[in-house]
């Protein structure tokens, strides 16, 4: 996976210093630094060098895991940085290029691109200011999310289901994943139980056989959703509602949501930067803004 080169440009331009002489011979660590976490919500999967101190200490303060700057050896970090990307940024839902001031890369960047691209790894570039204003939140604005939602997928067909009504919403809050009746987990992120400014309301409703999800069904417009409609139409039943931002906050992700027939059925793609959700067989449905969280 990792190439000559990309040890040359490390050394020459990293954004960490190498002590050559203390570089280990002894096998790759069985697991990842505590540092890093192994799952997160927000992942910074590159760094230009000049930032990276400031990078850190923000992200430690907002919670956020990261695959670069690690202060410990050089070259045992570059020996683990694609098992970083597999075990932290490929579960993320969001990956951040943090650049240079001037939207620049740094040349070690330019080849970790290159690897997230060979791993189909999305990322979005910003500059460290760009990323702090994103994050930066009021506490009053954090704390009135306060409805944890859980994602989950399932194949065959493929399709996905929140909160799963097995578990209390107690639970989903205390951190329970969608691993349930069958489920895999794919993300979490946090909304609203009550409306807000800049929000919509999300209603949620369930079908069986299979098992699946759907959100403000096409018969109903946004406005009869935000006036308490129920998802107890065409054929489902309600299962809960929530309310999420109409356009980008500081501090939150996008969600896309697509749906397919045969059975009608709905899937959800955390920081989706594309247009629409019109891919891989699947139709746009909407779009909302939330705040990633374990």
């Amino acid at each position: 996976w990792l190439k000559p080169c990309w040890f040359k440009l490390c050394l020459v331009q990293g954004s960490l210093q190498c002590d050559i002489a203390s570089y280990p011979t002894s096998p790759l660590p069985a697991a990842m630094p505590e540092c890093f976490g192994p799952k997160v919500g927000v992942c910074i999967a590159s760094c230009h060098n000049s930032v990276c101190d400031d990078m850190k200490r923000f992200a430690d303060r907002v919670g956020h895991s990261s695959c670069v700057c690690y202060d410990s050896n050089f070259l045992k970090f570059a020996e683990i940085y694609v098992q970083a990307l597999k075990d932290i940024a490929q579960k993320a839902a969001v990956n951040y290029v943090i650049t240079g001031s001037s939207g620049e890369l740094g040349n070690t960047q330019k080849e970790e691109i290159e690897m997230m691209e060979d791993m189909s790894i999305p990322f979005t570039k910003v500059t460290l200011g760009e990323y702090i204003q994103r994050y930066t939140i009021s506490e009053a604005d954090a704390l009135k999310a306060d409805t944890r939602i859980a994602v989950g997928q399932a194949k065959g067909p493929h399709r996905a289901m929140i909160n799963h009504d097995d578990c209390t919403q107690e639970q989903w809050n205390a951190g329970q994943l969608m691993s349930v009746a069958g489920w895999s987990h794919l993300f979490a992120f946090k909304a609203f139980s009550q409306p807000a400014p800049d929000t919509i309301r999300i209603a949620v409703g369930q079908a069986k056989g299979p098992h699946r999800m759907m959100i403000n069904h096409d018969g109903h417009t946004q406005e009869l959703w935000n006036a308490g409609q129920l998802m107890s139409v065409a054929g489902g039943s309600h299962l809960f509602a929530f309310w999420a931002f109409s356009r980008e906050m500081p501090g939150t992700v996008r969600i896309a949501v697509g749906q397919a027939m045969g059975p009608h059925r709905a899937m959800m793609k955390p920081n989706w930067t594309q247009q629409s959700m019109s891919t891989e067989g699947w139709d746009y449905k909407c779009e909302f803004w939330v705040y990633p969280t374990l």
